[in-house]
């Protein structure tokens, strides 16, 4: 494999950075430099979002020669004891002096789990189901799938130059494609967490979470790789759960208790409903001013599992 070092200068809008001018090494122990300042995808002012890298995060890499139909990235780093590891670029990548690429962090760190569908010039990426997603559930509507969405983070058309053997690039914005987490906290083990769905309204203005799936990788007239994260899943707030350290989180592509999103923010009555299984529903109502600022950060809330009744 062709050696190179890689230099990266980001300049995100999450949390204080966590790792910086830290040594990549490949799996195959060749030597990969990567001097690059990364941010957790969350934000400063939410207690539900990740304010941390941890062991086993991955970084998905897809550069301006990537030809769509090709699933797998062209790079992937992972987080490991404090230090990014970086694999070998995928067979067939070939960098150029100058060119784009983009980048794709989905928090389950486990893109083969994903499906994919080629269409018209489009990867699709979508997450697994969740368990019961081909039942109707209790909402009174005919099935729906329902996708088990982590968070999800890209940033696109980023350039780089590539000269004696190094990459050099600077990171300047993400975008934040899960913005709103709902962390159920305390929850019995019996289950696994794709076995829980969580339907999240707004009974105040009879206004759904934006429920979506995963994301989707594009090729413009270009040839750059554009990432986006707002591929639909259903209309009716329904999302399934992800296993995470402190509880089963279910993430939402947007959520605001008010619309147009620029109106005054009010409170509203927003009722979570829990589908267990398929033999238990839960709900529990907070009266609260929800209020989303846009694609820079995730926000949400908790809830302790004894809430629901």
């Amino acid at each position: 494999m062709k050696k190179i070092s890689l230099l990266f200068t980001a300049a995100l809008l999450f949390v204080a950075a966590s790792c910086v001018n830290q040594e990549i090494i490949s799996d195959e122990a060749q030597p990969l430099k990567l001097n690059l300042t990364v941010a957790a995808p969350g934000g400063p002012d939410t207690k539900a979002a990740k304010t941390a890298w941890v062991a086993g995060d991955k970084i998905n890499f897809w550069f301006d020669d990537n030809a769509v139909n090709h699933t797998e990235p062209d790079l992937v780093i992972t987080y490991k004891g404090g230090i990014w590891f970086a694999g070998s670029l995928r067979e067939g990548v070939t960098l150029k002096e100058e060119g784009t690429f983009s980048i794709v962090y989905e928090s389950t760190n486990n893109l083969s789990s994903y499906k994919t569908d080629y269409s018209s010039g489009v990867n699709y990426y979508y997450p697994p189901e969740a368990t019961y997603s081909d039942t109707s559930l209790e909402y009174g509507q005919d099935a729906v799938p329902v996708y088990c969405r982590p968070l999800i983070v890209t940033a696109n058309n980023i350039r780089y130059t590539f000269a004696s053997n190094t990459l050099t690039a600077k990171i300047e914005e993400w975008r934040v494609e899960s913005t709103f987490k709902v962390l159920v906290k305390n929850v019995p083990s019996e289950l696994e967490a794709s076995d829980y769905i969580l339907k999240t309204y707004n009974t105040s203005q009879s206004w759904p979470a934006e429920a979506r799936s995963g994301f989707s990788l594009k090729i413009n007239n270009s040839s750059v790789p554009v990432a986006d994260g707002n591929i639909n899943a259903n209309r009716f707030g329904l999302t399934g759960g992800v296993q995470e350290s402190d509880g089963i989180a279910f993430y939402y592509n947007y959520f605001s208790n008010h619309w147009p999103p620029t109106d005054p923010a009010s409170v509203v009555t927003v009722t979570f409903t829990l589908y267990e299984g398929n033999t238990s529903t839960k709900s529990y109502s907070v009266n609260k001013s929800f209020e989303n600022t846009g694609y820079d950060k995730c926000f949400g809330v908790s809830i302790d599992y004894s809430k629901f009744n």
